[in-house]
């Protein structure tokens, strides 16, 4: 499954794929193998990766970009919270490292707001995953 994202101070009117990506997030350990996961990259592309080994990573096809390559254990990360290892909001911490007009403490807030109707211990709790993970990605 691929899901595109736009981010944009400014309004968007843009409605089609995503042709050539600014970033790459893959949530799921397994596709981060996939030889499509670089359709469209470029060497400017920077890819953060939920993968089991942050040490090394195993795909010929992003290394021979040459881009820019971020680690994390979200599943590692996600199971300290949850009995499933959903990693969005994990992913969503580790992204935000990268994206110079995103301050992680905007973003723990808005997350923070937006879950504690769930409540306080959900919103706490996922709060912590963005933080660990934001930490953790190398």
């Amino acid at each position: 499954m691929r899901v595109f994202v736009r981010f944009s101070q400014s309004e968007i009117r843009i409605h089609s794929a995503v042709q050539n990506p600014d970033y790459v997030v893959c949530l799921d350990q397994n596709l981060s193998m996939s030889r499509f996961i670089t359709d469209g990259a470029t060497k400017k592309t920077q890819f953060i990766l939920n993968v089991y080994n942050t040490k090394k990573l195993n795909n010929p096809t992003i290394l021979e970009l040459e881009s820019p390559i971020y680690l994390v254990n979200a599943n590692q990360v996600v199971m300290k919270y949850l009995p499933k290892p959903i990693t969005n909001i994990a992913m969503l911490g580790a992204l935000c490292k990268y994206l110079p007009d995103l301050p992680f403490k905007q973003l723990s807030e808005k997350v923070y707001n937006i879950l504690i109707r769930k409540g306080e211990k959900v919103a706490d709790d996922n709060v912590k995953m963005l933080k660990e993970a934001y930490d953790a990605i190398k």
